[in-house]
């Protein structure tokens, strides 16, 4: 007798039944495995570590037996949920984008073409069109990909391609460079590397005290390279940095980039992208009425987010920006967008055989995402996590815990102002995160007299003692800390290039309120004072 089938209905169990979506088997799934993962206290972290032993079953096994297999791997993931969880720009996600995202990946549809990816494709144009609306482009074109690192790879790629129009098929030459500054992310440095332009031809830009690059100095850096028969294929600006929140002048270096460009009569033009995976998020406030304050935030706070947002405004004057949904969008990873002002860009990427970008308006089968990204099967979950958040915090929602953030921000940098061990590197910062160092002792430098100081020796003394302090913590909660702040090798480079260490706070939960604060600073100075009295015994 013929088998009908070779599969069994134990191993069929696992897909759910014949014709279903699966959401029933998932909720089931779900339930019975939460019982076995750790209950979140208030801690940072769920568990310590446990020694586990890996194995992988011969015949598969039954869901109770499978949840006790997996169970312990949650165990030591960070409670980002926690007000006592600060030490990164990672934000709780919200559960109905969880839940978008596990359905979506039930029915697993592929973002390679819109045949594929059913109306999830038509989704993620409307995401790019309204990003673009708020700051007010007409023929835009974007897509997710796969990370913030991506939002910064694609305008470097349609930047070479501006140079060297042959480059997707003969290769590029070493005279490509790529301009950024010593504030922007590690990744631009990076990507110059996976693409073949190499390191050195990245130029990091000295940015002054506010953490910005002065619009001088980057365009006397262009016009150099000009001068020496270089091309610059992109300008990588910042439009929200990871320490201070701070923007770069992109309307003056757009201007005075093309009067370069006229002078010199260039046959390109420099690829100028706003690096704003984190700053985005101030985009919501552009309909937001800051007389009425119909949120009834706080002045200070109300003033500086409509001085953020004018700065953040000014991204309509590069060529394209980057969204990070799972940084200050509360999605899980990854949930990147990147948009361009010329949906045209898009042919850049491949080269003169690409077939013409379509995006606003298409017939059903050609739309086709895959031919222009580095994946080819895509997934769709960072468009309906996005679609979903948005929907359901709303914009008010999203925009009063980007202001609470600013709000518990700035209540802690002014708490520890007036503290005689501590000296806040970002005073003035335009973010929420706040840097500062520990003093080892009252008469030691604060943190504006590092960055003019021309002695390395004293640099390094300081970022040694950040140091030590920072592992006495780690070692004595076992690398679990009750309260998980961070520490920054290089917060920021002086004006003699010497990197300046520093311990660091991100009030990324909307639970982080004022009383967390002053819970946090009593911690803080106990242990210090702890700490201190050790090394003083240590040199008796």
């Amino acid at each position: 007798m013929i088998p009908k089938t070779l599969v069994d209905k134990k191993t069929l169990s696992k897909f759910g039944a014949e014709n279903s979506l699966g959401v029933d088997m998932l909720i089931k799934y779900l339930a019975s495995l939460k019982d076995k993962i750790p209950k979140i206290t208030n801690d940072t972290t769920f568990t310590g570590n446990k020694k586990r032993n890996f194995k992988i079953d011969l015949n598969g096994q039954d869901i109770e037996d499978l949840n006790e297999n997996i169970s312990p791997f949650f165990s030591n993931c960070i409670n980002w949920k926690s007000a006592r969880t600060q030490f990164n720009i990672t934000p709780p996600v919200s559960i109905p984008s969880v839940a978008a995202s596990s359905i979506a990946s039930l029915l697993n549809p592929n973002g390679v073409w819109d045949v594929a990816s059913g109306s999830f494709a038509e989704l993620e144009r409307f995401l790019v069109e309204y990003f673009s609306q708020l700051i007010e482009w007409e023929n835009a074109g974007g897509m997710f990909v796969f990370g913030g690192t991506a939002t910064n790879m694609y305008p470097i790629k349609i930047g070479i391609t501006n140079c060297l129009r042959d480059a997707p098929s003969k290769g590029i030459n070493d005279q490509i460079y790529v301009l950024s500054n010593d504030e922007g992310h590690s990744c631009h440095v990076t990507l110059c590397n996976w693409l073949g332009i190499g390191t050195e031809k990245c130029i990091r830009l000295k940015t002054n005290n506010q953490g910005v690059v002065e619009s001088k100095d980057l365009l006397e850096a262009f016009e150099e390279l000009i001068k020496n028969g270089k091309y610059v294929a992109c300008i990588i600006l910042n439009s929200g940095t990871n320490f201070n929140g701070r923007f770069d002048d992109i309307k003056t270096i757009k201007l005075g980039i093309d009067y370069l460009v006229a002078k010199y009569n260039l046959n390109y033009t420099p690829h100028i992208h706003a690096d704003s995976v984190i700053g985005w998020v101030f985009l919501l406030f552009k309909d937001y009425d800051f007389e009425k304050n119909d949120l009834d935030l706080p002045n200070p706070i109300l003033k500086k987010i409509e001085k953020i947002y004018s700065f953040a405004s000014n991204i309509m004057y590069a060529d394209s920006f980057g969204i990070d949904f799972h940084k200050t969008g509360f999605c899980p990873y990854l949930s990147s967008l990147f948009i361009t002002k010329d949906l045209n860009d898009w042919d850049k990427i491949i080269g003169s055989d690409a077939p013409t970008f379509t995006h606003q308006s298409f017939n059903f089968g050609d739309y086709k995402p895959g031919q222009y990204t580095l994946e080819c099967s895509r997934p769709v979950n960072g468009a309906i996590t996005a679609y979903t958040t948005l929907n359901s915090l709303g914009i008010n929602g999203i925009r009063k815990i980007i202001a609470n953030f600013l709000y518990i921000a700035e209540d802690l940098r002014y708490r520890m102002g007036i503290l005689k061990d501590i000296s806040i590197c970002n005073k003035n910062s335009w973010g929420w995160s706040t840097q500062f160092l520990i003093k080892e002792n009252l008469s030691d430098s604060s943190f504006h007299k590092l960055y003019e100081e021309e002695e390395e020796n004293q640099i390094e003394k300081n970022n040694a003692f950040q140091k030590e302090f920072y592992d006495y913590l780690i070692s004595k909660y076992d690398n679990k800390l009750p309260w998980n702040i961070g520490f920054s090798k290089c917060y920021k480079k002086n004006k003699f290039g010497f990197s300046i260490s520093a311990l660091k706070n991100y009030p990324m939960s909307p639970y982080t309120n004022i009383e967390n604060n002053v819970e946090y600073l009593d911690w803080l100075l106990k242990n210090l004072e702890e700490f201190k009295n050790e090394k003083n015994k240590s040199r008796k």
